[in-house]
Formats: structure tokens, C-alpha cells, sequence
């Protein structure tokens, strides 16, 4: 075996060295990875040197890095971990789970609702024909919206279901901004 790294080697001893057949570092030889009649210091610096840029190569490529892709496996299985912690202490549920009970909710309310126009004209007998369907259709449209309910209803912009006309005869904006006013000030 080589005593000094500074002597120049065969390609057999090379290939002892560094666990290759003399064959393959005859092919880094002739490829110019290898030059010929250089130490073994040189040839250690120069064979792991491409051993470098082949793997900087392969992980360029999208290679599978495997220390990448074990620290990916592990931080999924942190995150899996996580989340069935959170369903043992009730923080989390699954969606068809919330789907239902905004659907029962829903449900409940609009049962609510739909009583909620004749209990008004019971109480409020003046009310004519016209006030009572204006609120009949106004709470037909909150029940419609309340039985409809869904996850999905949270990225839906609220304020478009609000009624900006309350007794449904197209107010002006002048109408509608002194019902804010007055609104404001009640």
C-alpha cells in the first residue's frame, strides 16, 4: 500500500484505495478525471471532486436526496401527529362532521324563522298586507341562506347577502342613507 500520497500510483492501487476496479479508474483516465502521472493526493482531490459535482448534477436534475427526503418524511410525520392530537383534544374535526352540524343548525334556525312573520302580525296587528310580505321575503331569503349553510359559505363575502333595502320597494340612495342614519342612531 501507498505510505506517501504524494507518490505516483498505479490505477490498481488507486482503485484499492478507494474501493473501485482498475477498470473503472481506467475509464476516469480516459474521460480526464484522472490525469496521468499524478500523485495519489491529486488523483483523492480530483476523483472527489467529480464524486461533487455528479451529485450537485443529480440534485439540480430533482434527484431523490435522501437525507431531503427523510427530514420531508419526518416533518409529515410531525404534522400527522399534530393534527390526531388535536382531534383526541377536540380542536379539530373532520369536515363532513362540521358539514352536519352546520346543517342542523341550519335547519333550526330556519324552523325559527319561518314562524317569525305571523308572530309579528299577531303582535303588531297594524302592519298591512304589504309590510307583512316584505318581511315574509326577507326572512324567507335569511332562511333560504341559514338551511343552505356550508363550509364552503366561509370564503363567500357576507355582506352580500345583507338587505340594504328592508322593506323591499328599491329604496334611492338618499333613502338608503338616511336608513343608515337612522339606523346608526337607534
Amino acid at each position: 500500500m501507498v505510505k506517501n500520497l504524494n507518490e505516483v500510483v498505479t490505477q490498481a492501487e488507486f482503485g484499492y484505495m478507494v474501493g473501485l476496479a482498475q477498470q473503472t479508474v481506467s475509464e476516469f483516465v480516459a474521460r480526464g478525471v484522472l490525469k496521468p502521472g499524478e500523485s495519489a493526493a491529486c488523483w483523492i482531490a480530483s476523483y472527489c471532486s467529480h464524486l461533487r459535482e455528479m451529485a450537485e448534477a443529480r440534485a439540480a436534475a430533482g434527484d431523490l436526496d435522501l437525507a431531503t427526503e427523510r427530514a420531508r418524511l419526518a416533518r409529515e410525520h410531525t404534522i400527522k401527529l399534530a393534527m390526531q392530537n388535536n382531534v383526541m383534544r377536540r380542536e379539530l374535526a373532520p369536515t363532513h362532521l362540521l358539514e352536519e352540524i352546520l346543517a342542523k343548525t341550519g335547519a333550526r334556525v330556519s324552523a325559527i324563522l319561518d314562524t317569525t312573520p305571523n308572530r309579528i302580525a299577531r303582535h303588531v296587528p297594524s302592519l298591512s298586507v304589504a309590510d307583512l310580505a316584505a318581511i315574509r321575503h326577507q326572512v324567507a331569503k335569511a332562511s333560504a341562506i341559514a338551511a343552505g349553510m356550508s363550509l364552503s359559505d366561509l370564503d363567500h363575502d357576507a355582506d352580500a347577502d345583507v338587505c340594504t333595502d328592508p322593506i323591499g320597494q328599491g329604496a334611492t340612495d338618499t333613502d338608503k342613507s338616511s336608513e343608515r342614519e337612522e339606523d346608526e342612531t337607534a
